[in-house]
């Protein structure tokens, strides 16, 4: 006998369907994420002793690990006009704003200098021209 489209399933086909139905919106909800393990990738050493670990370059956007020695400053990437950080371990000054283990700070210029002990933090680089295109007239 085959069970037509009014037949309803037995609990456990209908247990089963709910969870694969779960599974299925989860993994789309979480391919979003980009899970980068602690030893996956190299650190790129720069001018001053300035090191730079890449996590994600798109043409909109840079993210990347940053360690900055006492005293040096960030360098510029003129591809992108905004920064956006968080500062993981030491301390830097951001502008005129001193920041401290996990402060932010959201600046057009990036102006970031490692305090007296060097400076490890997220950097999110981003082109707002290219974010957010102007509407069509």
């Amino acid at each position: 006998m085959s069970s037509s489209p009014s037949t309803p399933l037995d609990p456990g086909a209908a247990l089963r369907l709910r969870l694969m139905m779960r599974v299925q919106a989860s993994h789309a909800h979480e391919s979003q994420f980009l899970t980068i393990r602690r030893d996956a990738g190299p650190w790129h050493t720069l001018a001053g002793g300035v090191r730079v670990r890449p996590l994600v370059q798109t043409a909109r956007v840079s993210s990347s690990l940053v360690e900055l020695p006492a005293g040096e400053c960030l360098p510029v990437d003129p591809a992108y006009n905004q920064c956006e950080m968080v500062l993981l371990v030491g301390d830097a000054i951001c502008g005129d704003l001193p920041l401290r283990e996990g402060d932010a700070c959201v600046t057009a210029r990036p102006d970031v200098r490692a305090g007296r002990i060097g400076a490890r933090f997220y950097l999110r680089r981003v082109d707002p021209a290219t974010s957010h295109p102007e509407p069509e007239t």
